[in-house]
């Protein structure tokens, strides 16, 4: 992805592109979007702090094969994987 200034000297704006960019928007704009959902690369960058919630992969435009798509947990959730509080 490119973060940065996009245009000439005078005109020009700042924006982000790239494919992760353009996954991101679909992401957040499908109707079965629960909130936060990520694909596998930022589930494998976050996983040693988070855990995540595989949801049904997704046919993206752009994409040969179906996206596999994750939700992050929130503490309490990721409490509940702990066999030790278990009741």
């Amino acid at each position: 992805a490119y973060c940065g200034v996009v245009g000439g000297t005078l005109r020009h704006e700042f924006a982000v592109l790239g494919p992760s960019v353009n996954l991101a928007a679909r992401l957040m704009s499908s109707s079965n979007n629960p909130g936060i959902l990520v694909d596998n690369a930022v589930r494998l960058m976050a996983s040693k702090r988070f855990d995540f919630f595989a949801h049904r992969p997704v046919k993206a435009k752009g994409y040969l094969d179906v996206v596999p798509i994750f939700e992050p947990m929130s503490a309490i959730e990721r409490q509940w994987n702990k066999i030790g509080n278990f009741v």
